[in-house]
């Protein structure tokens, strides 16, 4: 596991990160997810999310609305 800082000149936010093996990154990221709540598990996907389907969330929405009507005539006990 190796830790590194990087920071520039022009940036005001620290980043912090760790090496680690994909086995070893599997089992921190199980803790990193136990120890938050539902609400932080949630934003987390959300933002994935936004970030995977980036283009399809500044699509226009639309809706469709359907009414249907019962016949008058129509016998329902036969």
């Amino acid at each position: 596991m190796h830790r590194f800082n990087t920071m520039s000149e022009n940036k005001k936010i620290e980043a912090i990160g760790i090496k680690l093996s994909f086995a070893a990154a599997e089992e921190h990221e199980g803790e990193y997810y136990a120890h938050i709540t539902w609400k932080e598990s949630a934003e987390n996907v959300e933002k994935m999310r936004q970030s995977i389907w980036s283009k399809e969330y500044l699509l226009p929405r639309s809706k469709k609305i359907f009414i249907a009507h019962l016949n008058d005539d129509r016998d329902d006990v036969e």
